[in-house]
């Protein structure tokens, strides 16, 4: 995976080329620099380092990811999440019917830390 990243107006935006032939842009709000040094990364090193690094993982975190059923993003308190071991495609959940439903992670949109966006994708475009 390699990374290119960009500067504009308190928004950074970075470029990782998965090596599967896909590219994700990920923009990373001003608010990142709340916190020391925190490396620009793509979703799933940002919440193996809220799952791991106990200092950075304090707070609330909520991840809102996207509900192609629903058409709009839904959003769940990190703690909810259930991360398969040796799965690095998706994570899983129990939905208010109380099933078991996989995600993606190609389908986080957000990443909040007590009520502040600190990770987003950009939109979709048409």
């Amino acid at each position: 995976m390699t990374h290119d990243l960009r500067a504009s107006a308190g928004v950074f935006q970075l470029e990782c080329f998965t090596g599967h032939g896909h590219t994700a842009f990920v923009f990373f709000h001003h608010a990142l620099s709340d916190f020391e040094q925190f490396d620009m990364v793509c979703i799933v090193d940002l919440l193996n380092r809220i799952r791991w690094d106990k200092e950075f993982g304090k707070g609330e975190f909520v991840i809102g990811y996207e509900n192609h059923m629903l058409d709009q993003y839904v959003y769940v308190p990190f703690k909810e999440i259930i991360f398969e071991e040796g799965n690095h495609f998706s994570f899983e959940l129990i939905n208010e019917m109380g099933e078991f439903i996989t995600i993606p992670f190609h389908r986080v949109r957000e990443v909040l830390k007590d009520n502040k966006v600190i990770w987003q994708r950009p939109p979709h475009t048409p």
